[in-house]
């Protein structure tokens, strides 16, 4: 069984399900999902579902057992608290399930495939994380050189002492040397500490806004593939970050302009794969909204 978690308030719960139903729909091998909710609506929204293998955690159980959590829930910056989640969430499910191993899921990714090719890829690694595929490797890029986006532990001494680093540097502000975009620079730390213990992806691709410019669609529809350096590489999943969605006038604003300086302004919307991408991320969040609401 693969184990998978992600995490969301309110706000990105129909995207959270929709990347569940995903998981659903291209998964083959059986899986579990376990939901951090950060509040009570998204924890009903979840839980009323009643699905097997999709497991509601309210963000109450963490902060019982961790005072430093809930005091920063309570008294830190918002934005902050949320992204340090991503590491915790992983690491208590690591320490109290006991998993063999464990993928974390931004709750706003979309998968095309089966991650079974993720884990194939991995092999015997005990860590594997995706690059910024934009950064250029030491460039000192704020965003640092891998995205949270996937993320992958074995539960091995080194999966462990890498997870529980990342987790406890987030919560208690150490290593400040890779203290930039929250959590995420600390993904460019996990080499030095583990060295060729950590994969990085590299016969995958993902979508993101910042990756649009990358890539050559031309053999997508026959294939699934998207050209990138040259290569032919299978599209694993979109990151959908920044989508603002408006059901009441049915429409959706393409990335709030966060990433014009990655996509030449709006222009890469013109391409029809990645207008496919969208137009159908939003038929799926309306159906999600309309099924599970």
């Amino acid at each position: 069984m693969k184990h998978f978690c992600t995490v969301s308030d309110v706000g990105y719960s129909i995207k959270g399900l929709v990347m569940y139903k995903s998981l659903l729909d291209k998964v083959k091998e059986d899986f579990l999902l376990e939901y951090l909710c950060l509040d009570d609506p998204t924890y009903n929204r979840v839980k009323k579902l009643n699905y097997s293998n999709l497991v509601p955690i309210h963000i109450n159980e963490l902060c019982n057992t961790n005072q430093r959590l809930y005091h920063l829930r309570h008294n830190g910056d918002r934005l902050g608290y949320y992204y340090m989640l991503a590491s915790y969430i992983t690491n208590y499910l690591m320490e109290n399930r006991n998993y063999d191993d464990i993928f974390y899921i931004d709750s706003d990714i979309f998968f095309y495939q089966d991650i079974k090719l993720f884990a194939d890829e991995i092999k015997d690694k005990d860590i594997c994380i995706t690059r910024h595929l934009h950064v250029v490797p030491g460039s000192g890029a704020k965003e640092g050189e891998y995205n949270v986006g996937v993320v992958y532990f074995r539960n091995t001494d080194i999966g462990r002492k890498v997870l529980y680093w990342w987790r406890d540097c987030v919560l208690n502000c150490k290593d400040l040397q890779y203290n930039t975009c929250y959590d995420q620079g600390y993904l460019n730390g996990f080499i030095p500490m583990a060295g060729d213990r950590v994969h990085v992806m590299e016969n995958l691709v993902y979508g993101a806004p910042w990756h649009w410019r990358l890539f050559g669609y031309d053999n997508y529809t026959k294939k699934d593939t998207l050209t990138h350096e040259g290569k032919e590489k299978i599209l694993l999943y979109n990151h959908f970050s920044r989508m603002q969605v408006n059901f009441g006038n049915n429409s959706f604003d393409f990335d709030g302009n966060q990433f014009c300086h990655f996509t030449n302004g709006q222009e890469i919307y013109k391409i029809p794969i990645v207008r496919h991408f969208y137009d159908d991320y939003f038929h799926q969040l309306k159906w999600v909204n309309q099924n599970w609401g």
